[in-house]
């Protein structure tokens, strides 16, 4: 089904470019205010060899002002090549790079699973962030692969300042189905 779209994309593209002189297409694309066009092309990247659209996407990223944009593109680079991508999105989940897509990249950090994706979470929960962002890294622990975030999960179900946070946890620790969260949730009813 993926390959279809990427092909009707294509498509798409390749009209645009027949329909219209290639100076007005090259202008569309640059358009900031022509979203979809570059929906379309970040898009139409993923056919191509990995190595060579997640450092265009790179490029995208650092010079977008598009939020909607900037969200796909951080998606395109986690489902091409996650350990390619893992060193970017590691910087933008550290807020060092588009602070305004920090949230974004830390779930996509859970989704990927690289191994120093656990560290960079643990750093932002320990971190003076806002709600959002904190939240943000609880659902990347959720998300690591081999149950890798539950120990970090139970210490923010347990003690954490923010009642938000801690419920959050919790409610991640009960989908987790994992036998120390099971055994942390009991107790947290036995308790007086």
């Amino acid at each position: 089904m993926k390959i279809v779209k990427a092909i009707v994309l294509m498509v798409m593209l390749l009209l645009l470019t027949i329909a219209a002189p290639a100076d007005e297409v090259r202008k569309d694309m640059t358009d900031e205010n022509d979203t979809k066009i570059k929906q379309a092309a970040l898009q139409a990247l993923m056919m191509m060899e990995p190595t060579q659209s997640i450092e265009k996407l790179q490029a995208i990223l650092d010079k977008t002002q598009d939020p909607q944009l900037a969200r796909l593109a951080l998606i395109l680079m986690a489902q091409q090549n996650p350990e390619k991508a893992a060193p970017y999105l590691l910087e933008v989940a550290k807020g060092r790079k588009h602070p305004q897509m920090q949230r974004f990249a830390l779930i996509m950090l859970g989704q990927t699973g690289t191994d120093k994706a656990l560290p960079v979470i643990k750093d932002v929960l320990n971190s003076q962030a806002g709600t959002g962002i904190r939240k943000a890294a609880v659902l990347a622990l959720f998300q690591l692969p081999d149950k890798a975030g539950i120990p970090l999960l139970l210490e923010v179900a347990r003690n954490d300042a923010e009642p938000s946070l801690r419920k959050q946890a919790i409610l991640f620790l009960g989908l987790s189905k994992d036998p120390r969260a099971e055994e942390f949730l009991n107790s947290l009813l036995d308790e007086n």
